[in-house]
């Protein structure tokens, strides 16, 4: 009774298995008109590819497929029998295929499903190569077993990591001698006035360090790749490698050689370009010499011009030479160019403004280097202009930096442009009362200057009456200076002059201003008062050579 009892529950289940199964074709046909593809899997042995299984075997998947067959394969590595690899036809059900055995034992089976789609060869060739990979995976496992082997790859190994190991202590050496190398030349270059150049040797020691630093590491990869395919078990790895590397140095050259027409054609417009900046030079050094003459170029001027000349030339020659360097058309340095504009365009106000600024400075020619020059506040002399700022020395041998834009702002006042024509004239006043007589102030003043050197003979010196004030009257001593460079020193010796010729006389100089005397006298220094301690006799105010 409990049999049929079992028999009649299973029938019953079975009935509405196939009432579920009818209703889900007639409610969902689409979901059954066709299956799902199933996904590849890939038989791998001792790091080797076998074969890649790429349809079911009665509802196996490919990815049972490769389980059973690696689970045969470990059944085989613990039998250590003899290994004969072969290869029958086989039929499961409507299928046909090719089963791969060992030692008679089917390991798994080759269906036509399983070939590449692209691949037009019969299902046989497929399955020569399936024999040739597998035994070559069961060699590699034979000879991985075998302790010479291990041996000989081990040894070989170290042996290539001797070379390995001396050939990057040599370029730890290399580089250590070129720092010093360039240390030493910075150094020269520095003792030389050419600053500069430590920077360029700066930049040269990181290049060079970059540069050992990748050699170093190619070493390593190249020793990493030959060890490992000294081991049975490693060699696909160390092919790979090997392959990997061969591949990138062959898409370089590939690379450079299809470049080399763009390359060509870069440097032809680099040198042609250079060819015309050192033609543009030698012409603008012939005009600053003065062996040639183009109107509207002065020897102040050269500098810049030769500067913004070259920088167009530089600017078409780039402007021409951009679509041949390799990559220029590439999204990335498309989006480097705009990047680079964006960022320049957002901080160029400021610099354009000072550029300018130069640019109107120097052709205007109102200063040049070495003119005694009066900026603002500032007095001093011009030790450079630059493209940016001017930088003058003052009378405390400090050195102020001054924007081109300040300097465009301010009034400039220029001592020594005259030097070579008639001279610049300087001034100096005095305040003196109504009651002395003013022949006698102008020939007082004229000795003064008749005593002071430094001051030109022609034109002579002349006073100016400047004012007529409420209490005294204001003269002017015009005299002209041998060198402007010398113009404070001078006028300390003239103001020196002055007071002794006013003193000598007894009369009294009125600045600051005096309206009346307690006593009625004049205020004056007696003549054999002058020379007081600590004063030196006959000592005066020196004036540099």
């Amino acid at each position: 009774m409990r049999q049929w009892r079992e028999m009649v529950l299973a029938v019953c289940l079975m009935m509405a298995g196939l009432h579920g199964e009818a209703r889900a074709e007639l409610t969902l046909p689409a979901l059954t008109t066709a299956s799902a593809p199933a996904s590849e899997a890939t038989l791998t042995y001792m790091n080797r590819d076998v074969v890649v299984f790429r349809a079911s075997l009665a509802g196996v998947t490919p990815e049972k497929r490769v389980r059973r067959a690696e689970r045969r394969l470990a059944d085989h590595e613990r039998t250590g029998d003899t290994e004969v690899v072969g290869q029958v036809p086989i039929t499961i059900g409507t299928q046909q295929g090719i089963g791969i055995t060992l030692n008679d034992t089917l390991l798994f089976t080759l269906l036509p499903e399983d070939r590449d789609p692209e691949d037009g060869r019969p299902l046989g060739a497929l399955a020569d190569d399936v024999l040739a990979a597998l035994k070559d995976a069961l060699a590699a496992r034979h000879a991985q077993t075998d302790p010479a082997n291990l041996i000989k790859g081990l040894l070989f190994a170290l042996l290539a990591l001797l070379p390995t190991v001396l050939a990057v202590f040599l370029l730890m050496r290399l580089r250590h001698w070129l720092a010093i190398r360039l240390q030493r030349q910075m150094l020269h270059r520095l003792e030389a006035n050419m600053p500069w150049l430590s920077y360029l040797a700066q930049v040269l020691e990181r290049l060079v360090q970059i540069l050992v630093a990748l050699v170093s590491i190619a070493l390593g990869y190249l020793w990493v790749t030959y060890a490992l395919a000294q081991f049975p078990l490693t060699r696909p790895f160390g092919d790979q490698l090997g392959n990997f590397l061969l591949g990138l140095l062959g898409n370089i050259g590939m690379g450079v050689v299809r470049a080399l027409p763009d390359l060509i054609t870069l440097a032809i417009i680099l040198l042609i370009t250079r060819a015309l900046t050192q033609s543009v030079k030698a012409l603008f050094d012939a005009v600053q010499e003065g062996r040639v003459q183009l109107p509207g170029l002065y020897s102040e001027t050269v500098g810049a011009s030769r500067r913004l000349v070259n920088v167009v030339i530089w600017a078409l020659g780039i402007t021409f030479a951009y679509p041949y360097i390799p990559g220029s058309q590439s999204d990335v340095f498309k989006g480097l160019s705009v990047l680079f504009g964006f960022m320049l365009t957002l901080g160029s106000a400021g610099v354009v403004n000072q550029l300018m600024s130069g640019m109107t400075l120097v052709y205007s020619r109102a200063l040049r280097k070495g003119d005694l020059v009066q900026i603002g506040e500032t007095i001093g002399t011009v030790e450079e202009i630059g493209t940016l700022s001017t930088r003058v020395v003052n009378l405390y041998n400090e050195v102020i930096t001054i924007p081109n834009s300040v300097v465009m702002g301010n009034q400039i006042r220029n001592y020594s442009r005259q030097d070579e024509g008639a001279g610049v004239k300087v001034g100096c006043k005095l305040t003196i009362g109504y009651d002395t007589p003013w022949r006698q102030v102008e020939a007082m003043m004229l000795n003064a200057a008749k005593s002071t050197p430094g001051l030109r003979d022609s034109p002579a010196p002349c006073v100016l009456q400047r004012a007529l004030s409420d209490f005294y009257v204001e003269y002017e001593l015009l005299v002209t200076l041998v060198d402007t460079k010398t113009r404070p020193f001078v006028l300390t010796r003239l103001h020196a002059e002055m007071q002794d010729e006013f003193n000598r006389y007894g009369v009294q100089i009125m600045s600051p201003n005096f309206e009346a005397q307690p006593d009625g006298g004049a205020v004056v220094v007696p003549q054999e008062d002058w020379h007081k301690a600590p004063a030196a006799p006959s000592s005066r105010p020196a004036i540099p050579e």
